[in-house]
């Protein structure tokens, strides 16, 4: 169920073609159908296994990776039912991202899904941007930020994952 089901889709290209193995990081389970996908706010969020998902890739083909999408999902600008909120979610991530550089991974980049609210799994509820776009409502389409944004600008402007974000939403560290 886990990492073992994309095996077969990469095994079908020859590597020597591929630079890099490009993967949609959202849970530790790999969705076999639609169905599975359209529950995009039952989502579990399991940022751990994103350091064992690179960890098994580059072992096995021996390919940087890049992170070309890692995203989460609310109804709102809010919390999700799980009590996970996108600042959270994104320091999270990076925290495990980080473990599989340290271990040696080759890791070309990290992507956020998405910058803005967009058309997502066949309607716009689903929330997934660092800015929110009212599309319904909202004729000018303003771009909201969210309170993810200044948590990703701290990441960006740092080019790292600072230790004050690390402690604030994981609670590992020294408190700063």
């Amino acid at each position: 169920e886990r990492l073992e089901f994309f095996g077969p889709y990469i095994e079908d290209f020859s590597l020597e073609y591929l630079d890099y193995i490009a993967i949609d990081y959202y849970w530790g389970m790999a969705a076999k159908t639609m169905i599975n996908v359209r529950k995009a706010y039952n989502w579990s969020v399991s940022p751990e296994m994103l350091d064992d998902a690179c960890l098994d890739l580059w072992k096995k083909y021996r390919k940087p990776i890049l992170i070309a999408e890692n995203g989460l999902a609310t109804k709102d600008l809010g919390k999700r039912g799980d009590g996970w909120t996108r600042e959270a979610f994104l320091v999270h991530h990076l925290y495990y991202l980080r473990q599989a550089i340290s271990q040696g991974v080759p890791v070309m980049g990290y992507l956020h899904w998405s910058l803005t609210d967009n058309y997502e799994i066949g309607d716009y509820s689903p929330r997934f941007g660092l800015y929110s776009v009212d599309v319904r409502n909202d004729p000018a389409l303003k771009r909201v930020p969210t309170s993810a944004v200044a948590v990703y600008r701290e990441i960006a402007g740092a080019n790292a994952l600072p230790s004050k974000l690390v402690w604030t939403h994981m609670g590992i560290g020294r408190q700063p």
